[in-house]
């Protein structure tokens, strides 16, 4: 089945907000691969060094991220990826665990997603925000992890 047909089957979905979710997850997968490819270009056994039991969960990836910035020597390129390592720490702790752990609820006839430990809700808007926000993100991460870290 397509996945026009499975949202269409479940009628009352709209569209938008689907994409938009689909959106917001992809981009931050895009972020979260290029900080631990830029993680990597910084410290050349990162990656190896993520199996067993240090598995790169996108806090410690961060983290590392910010980590590993802080110990370059001071430049523009250096704040740019300070500055977006510290985007990705936000994406990563701040609204990733509430969005992925939500709940669907339906709220005046709008969709949304729910979650109530953190008390934060996400409809379409809200998702394309995340969206952009991490598509800068990674776009920012990759631009300097193919200038810059790999100079």
């Amino acid at each position: 089945m397509s996945i026009q047909k499975l949202v269409a089957s479940h009628g009352d979905i709209d569209d938008q907000f689907i994409l938009s979710l689909g959106a917001a997850v992809y981009f931050f997968s895009r972020a979260e691969w290029a900080s631990i490819c830029c993680c990597h270009a910084m410290d050349g056994e990162y990656a190896n060094s993520t199996g067993g039991d240090k598995k790169p969960y996108a806090f410690n990836v961060a983290q590392k991220l910010i980590s590993l910035t802080e110990k370059l020597g001071k430049s523009e390129e250096r704040n740019a990826l300070l500055a977006a390592a510290k985007d990705f720490m936000t994406l990563a702790t701040d609204e990733r665990n509430a969005l992925l752990h939500s709940y669907p609820a339906t709220i005046d006839g709008t969709h949304e997603l729910h979650n109530a430990k953190d008390n934060k809700s996400y409809n379409a808007d809200a998702l394309e925000d995340y969206a952009q926000r991490a598509a800068e993100c990674s776009n920012t991460l990759t631009r300097l992890f193919n200038t810059f870290l790999k100079a």
